[in-house]
């Protein structure tokens, strides 16, 4: 026993009033119905119910849109080390902040003070020895940002027994196409459970008395029976997905700082070769613009100003 042509149309149409009411009402993307266990026959009679019921499915195509950051994150270890010219070392500390730090700060105050309680007459430094900067790790954390539907679709469709379709709660799909009712085809949707689970074929049992068959629900796979036409109303939601991944790429710093005592009667150290060719550079400046000046004295002649006698 099937349908006619009219009045399936009847109750498709019935069954996208059912669908938009449903909608409205908030609890379909909520609590969606999962479908019960019909029961069809194979010809004259009805069983429990007369052949011909209602599904309800969604399922959810998402767009994600994705902004990259990146930031970076320094670590410290510092040395700081201090000893009289030619002597031992009187301080050595390593330090996990950087060189402007209070810690470092007070670090050179001390090692001063040990160095000027050693003898030591000047200072020279702290001096940066050594100095590197090596990635360490690198580590990535997505957050979702925003959520947002931009399209939703609603259609029917009649599936005539005996075959397998899957309604209920499909989940996210990876692909979707429409008919012209707008009753969605889907594939790799995360919700589709296969129909693997030997306790469902116990369904496809006819009684022998009845000769009725049982449409079993398993995961959201469905068995409609022969002699039953299932509606299933579809809604397919297309939804925008915003979210950053901030990636962190973290570094070690590692320097090393000395600070030397000059102990009494030794020289002092000569400044490096580029303060000596700055201070060159400026004298010779110096000596430039004298020389200009007394050119344009030279050469502006006698004054036309007559001396008073």
């Amino acid at each position: 026993m099937s349908f006619s042509a009219a009045k399936r149309d009847t109750v498709l149409k019935l069954a996208m009033l059912l669908a938009a009411l449903h909608c409205l009402s908030g609890t379909l993307a909520a609590a969606p119905i999962v479908p019960v266990v019909l029961y069809g026959s194979y010809g004259g009679s009805c069983g429990f119910a007369c052949p011909g019921a209602f599904t309800f499915s969604t399922a959810e195509i998402d767009t994600v849109v994705t902004t990259p950051v990146t930031q970076e994150v320094d670590t410290w270890s510092l040395q700081l080390r201090a000893g009289m010219q030619g002597g031992p070392l009187l301080f050595d500390q390593t330090y996990t902040v950087p060189f402007l730090d209070p810690q470092v700060q007070a670090g050179i105050t001390q090692a001063a003070g040990l160095l000027t309680a050693a003898g030591a007459v000047a200072f020279v430094g702290p001096t940066l020895l050594s100095s590197s900067r090596v990635l360490q790790s690198s580590q990535s954390a997505t957050e979702v940002t925003g959520r947002q539907t931009t399209q939703t679709y609603v259609g029917a469709q009649v599936f005539v027994g005996p075959q397998l379709l899957f309604t209920g709660g499909l989940g996210v799909c990876q692909s979707y196409s429409l008919d012209a009712g707008n009753y969605a085809s889907l594939g790799g949707c995360s919700g589709m459970t296969p129909y693997s689970d030997p306790a469902c074929f116990s369904g496809f049992y006819p009684s022998v008395g009845l000769q009725r068959v049982m449409t079993v629900q398993c995961g959201t796979q469905l068995s409609v029976a022969i002699g039953v036409d299932l509606f299933d109303v579809m809604t397919l939601s297309l939804v925008t997905i915003s979210q950053t991944i901030t990636t962190t790429n973290i570094y070690t710093n590692t320097l090393l700082y000395e600070i030397e005592g000059i102990p009494p009667g030794s020289p002092v150290p000569e400044p490096g070769s580029t303060p000596l060719v700055l201070c060159g550079l400026a004298c010779l400046s110096v000596a430039a613009r004298a020389r200009t000046r007394a050119i344009r004295s030279n050469t502006r002649g006698p004054s036309s100003t007559p001396r008073r006698h």
